[in-house]
């Protein structure tokens, strides 16, 4: 989220406007957070459901557990982004 706030100010500070190659890698760079935070936070609800496992091996659902809040940052990732690559392409 912070890396994404940092590029949203940059954009929005930066004179004279972003050229079309600069908003791509822009773009690009904002895409790549965006996965890669998503894959983490995956990655994070995999290792949660091996500790629950190891906590209690008859828990029948051990990776849903807590997958309202995951889905939740999850989406807050995206929409950021897509905030973001909006602001870059229509911003005047």
């Amino acid at each position: 989220m912070t890396l994404l706030a940092a590029i949203f100010g940059i954009a929005h500070v930066i004179e004279p406007k972003l050229g079309d190659c600069e908003k791509t890698v822009a773009t690009v760079l904002v895409a790549l957070i965006m996965g890669f935070a998503c894959w983490f936070l995956y990655k994070l609800q995999g290792h949660l459901k091996k500790t629950r496992m190891l906590l209690n091996s008859m828990d029948p659902k051990p990776w849903f557990r807590g997958a309202d809040i995951f889905g939740v940052l999850v989406g807050t990732v995206i929409v950021s982004g897509l905030v973001i690559g909006y602001y870059l392409w229509r911003h005047a």
